[in-house]
């Protein structure tokens, strides 16, 4: 497979979300939507300003006050919602309205799912040191109203990764959570989380961010700094975890492409289960064999200024057109790039 890609884009920090309408990103509080083409980026709303956090000023400041940390998500029916310093908005017309806090500044990128009725769903990503509940929760499609659509009891685990839609199973949401022993499960749900059913042992292993759905397994890049990182599947009648090799990092974010290509991106992170100075996007045909297919040096800022690490948008986008967002990664550090790969 061969890599392309533009020039570094500064206007956006991260994309949050591709498809055929365009693209959406921010950077800091702004909001800005480009073009199907991913190109022309119009500022479209604003956050609400923060303080202290709204006045760093150069990269170092922003990455330690976490400035940029937010979430864009442009349902199917057209509503834009947006999540930021623990707060979720509505925005009309780029006009936000709060709609309710959660724990921690917002979810992990990829993090928001949209069932087929339009409601959104999403998890709480926090540190949790005291380990509270940790609460799943719905936004009604028209981003009018919203509850608390499960609440996992105190202790089970520390928080969530991501919602994701089966797409091979109808009603079907699956949860990835951690992050340390006894703490790393895949749940799923068949009746928009009024139960959860958990599968798993804790252990490193089922600690995952980013899912691979096939019709007949599911497939992951573990999430571990801590452990060997390993390429695994599950059957989905047997549900036993069956490990197909090692990897030198960690992995968050997966993606499927609308021609069939996965995407996934490493992350350098302080840790006995990273080997490796290198951030890495890979590619697969089949969600276990992955391909490097391009590869960021970690820059050489402290790992308290933010990890190494690549984002993939929510969305629908072909091999031949898709954005990547680095942080703390040369030289995507605060930039996003659109890619093809050939």
């Amino acid at each position: 497979m061969k890599f392309d890609h533009r020039a570094p884009d500064s206007t956006v920090t991260v994309v949050h979300h591709a498809d055929g309408r365009g693209a959406w990103g921010t950077r800091g509080r702004n909001i800005f939507q480009a073009d199907g083409a991913g190109s022309g980026w119009s500022r479209i709303g604003s956050f609400p300003g923060k303080l202290p956090v709204d006045l760093a000023i150069g990269r170092p400041a922003r990455r330690l006050l976490r400035s940029d940390k937010c979430n864009v998500y442009p349902t199917r029916s057209g509503k834009l919602l947006g999540i930021r310093q623990g707060v979720v908005y509505r925005f009309d017309d780029g006009v936000p309205t709060p709609l309710f806090r959660i724990h921690g500044d917002c979810v992990m990128n990829r993090g928001i799912a949209e069932d087929a009725e339009g409601n959104l769903f999403f998890g709480e990503y926090f540190g949790n040191p005291g380990r509270e509940p940790v609460r799943i929760w719905r936004v009604a499609p028209d981003l009018e109203s919203f509850e608390i659509a499960c609440s996992i009891e105190a202790g089970r685990t520390r928080h969530i990764h991501a919602v994701h839609v089966d797409p091979f199973h109808e009603h079907r949401m699956w949860v990835t959570m951690g992050d340390f022993a006894g703490e790393c499960f895949l749940a799923y749900s068949d009746d928009s989380f009024r139960s959860l059913h958990f599968l798993g042992d804790g252990s490193q292993l089922w600690r995952m961010v980013g899912v691979v759905f096939q019709e007949d397994r599911l497939c992951w890049l573990t999430d571990s700094h801590i452990d060997q990182n390993r390429i695994v599947s599950m059957d989905r009648v047997r549900q036993e975890p069956v490990i197909h090799g090692d990897r030198d990092a960690s992995s968050w974010f997966v993606a499927e492409t609308s021609d069939g290509l996965y995407l996934a991106t490493t992350c350098v992170e302080p840790g006995p289960g990273i080997h490796t100075s290198d951030v890495k996007l890979l590619a697969s045909e089949d969600g276990i064999e992955w391909e490097p297919v391009a590869e960021f040096a970690k820059d050489r800022l402290p790992m308290k200024l933010g990890f190494g690490s690549l984002s993939l948008p929510s969305g629908v986008f072909s091999r031949g057109a898709f954005w990547i967002s680095g942080e703390a990664v040369e030289p995507l550090d605060g930039r996003a790039q659109l890619c093809q790969i050939r």
